[in-house]
């Protein structure tokens, strides 16, 4: 259903079993997509916007509304700036096929930077919800993880500790960590233990550090999360070796469907599949799994 609105080591499947099931009610979900998505698009004028880019045949923001509802999630808030009729017609195209119902907000002032477009969405949730971005892959699981870990937190991040194995660990943003504490964030720092997946959870406090920030002049989420760092409000929960990709070039398109293919040569039915055999895929001489 579409709505719009103008206004550390990996886990067994024993471990993951637990998990199961705790995201029947799950909060709502903020979706960030409203950038121009330049890197993917390169000089072909006749590229679709990046959400609507399809990944092994599905386009991105369809396969994030996706994992969403499978995770038990049945609200989704989807933010868009560039390119916003084009955009919203193609989800209104797919909104059927995505069990989730989808509210779309614009975000005017999206060239500033992807805080504006947390706050675009801030009068749609609760005291509890998801943020992720529009052009992250990621398995289901991770929502469970979030939840099982929350403490109340301003804001929880899911965070790869074995971030030698992501690809263009240069563009990712790093992240600095004590025990399950998020001391620092940025894509320049120094020093890191863990590289951001995208994917929070969050409370209202997110929206205030914003402002903050903002009147500071910083229009980065990086920078609302390092507000929170002194008060010990970011915390970093563990991907636990779960499938994730950032998609941002079209060297990540290529892998990202070359590790698609391989959970569906071993059974699995993404987005459910949610603990591949990645010693089997790599014997199949497929890229290797995050």
């Amino acid at each position: 259903m579409l709505r719009s609105d103008f206004a550390d080591a990996r886990a067994s499947e024993a471990e993951l079993a637990h998990f199961s099931g705790t995201a029947a009610q799950a909060p709502a979900a903020i979706i960030l997509a409203a950038g121009a998505g330049s890197r993917l698009r390169g000089d072909d004028a006749f590229a679709p916007p990046k959400p609507l880019q399809p990944v092994a045949g599905v386009p991105l923001i369809q396969r994030t509304l996706s994992t969403f509802a499978q995770a038990g999630v049945r609200e989704a808030v989807v933010v868009l700036g560039c390119e916003f009729d084009r955009i919203r017609a193609g989800i209104d195209e797919i909104a059927d096929a995505v069990d989730i119902d989808v509210t779309i907000t614009r975000n005017h002032r999206w060239e500033r930077g992807n805080s504006t477009s947390v706050l675009a969405a801030a009068e749609h949730v609760g005291d509890r919800f998801f943020l992720a971005m529009s052009d992250h892959l990621f398995e289901p699981t991770f929502l469970d993880l979030l939840q099982e870990a929350d403490q109340g937190a301003a804001l929880s991040l899911i965070v790869d500790r074995h971030w030698e194995a992501v690809p263009d660990v240069d563009e990712a943003t790093k992240v600095r960590l004590e025990e399950n504490q998020i001391v620092d964030i940025g894509k320049e720092i120094p020093v890191f233990d863990a590289v951001d997946t995208g994917v929070f959870l969050c409370r209202p406090a997110l929206f205030e550090a914003v402002r903050i920030t903002q009147q500071s002049g910083d229009f980065t989420l990086s920078g609302a999360v390092q507000h929170l760092i002194p008060q010990g409000d970011a915390i970093a929960v563990p991907s636990h070796g779960l499938f994730w990709q950032d998609i941002d070039t079209p060297e990540d398109l290529a892998l990202a469907e070359q590790r698609l293919a391989a959970l569906d040569e071993l059974g699995g039915d993404w987005p459910l599949h949610a603990t591949p055999d990645r010693a089997a895929i790599a014997s199949r001489g497929a890229p290797p799994i995050p």
